[in-house]
């Protein structure tokens, strides 16, 4: 019962803060060390069953946005590319999307070599 407590709590609010703010993308190593510390501790005191480590959370949310995305009715939709297809008998994916791109003129500019 104590580990719905503290998922409830204190993973859901990480989470949120995730979903929210994108903020994880500006910390450091020595921040998702605090965060893993706390996550294992948890372990250790018995708040929970197993370890979470916070890369696997946010892994947990990017697979979850990038399924909501390729759904036609989410506003991220038309960001996505076209799908592909093939005639051919390929490895399967675990989506159908192409691979082209689209180039701004930022990425051309600074991606070739002087």
């Amino acid at each position: 019962m104590l580990h719905r407590v503290f998922h409830a709590i204190i993973v859901n609010k990480i989470s949120y803060a995730i979903a929210i703010s994108a903020w994880y993308g500006f910390l450091n190593k020595s921040h998702v060390l605090q965060i893993n510390s706390l996550l294992k501790r948890a372990f250790k005191y018995g708040y929970v069953k197993s370890v979470t480590k916070f890369e696997q959370l946010l892994q947990d949310y990017d697979d979850k946005l990038f399924t909501k995305a390729t759904h036609g009715n989410h506003a991220m939709h038309h960001l996505l590319p076209i799908p592909k297809s093939t005639h051919y008998n390929l490895r399967t994916l675990d989506h159908r999307l192409s691979d082209n791109l689209v180039k701004s003129n930022y990425t051309i500019r600074h991606s070739s070599i002087d």
